[in-house]
């Protein structure tokens, strides 16, 4: 298993994260535990 990360997904609170589609790219990321991790930035498409 890779490090641990902290996910902050932008306009959620803890109730609504795991209903957003952001939550599947973050949790793949860090399961798959292949490459770099995307950065806020990329995950949010800024």
């Amino acid at each position: 298993m890779s490090k641990n990360r902290l996910a902050i997904l932008p306009d959620l609170t803890h109730y609504k994260t795991f209903a957003s589609p952001l939550m599947a790219n973050v949790a793949m990321t860090f399961l798959d535990g292949g490459g770099k991790p995307p950065n806020w930035a990329e995950q949010v498409g800024k």
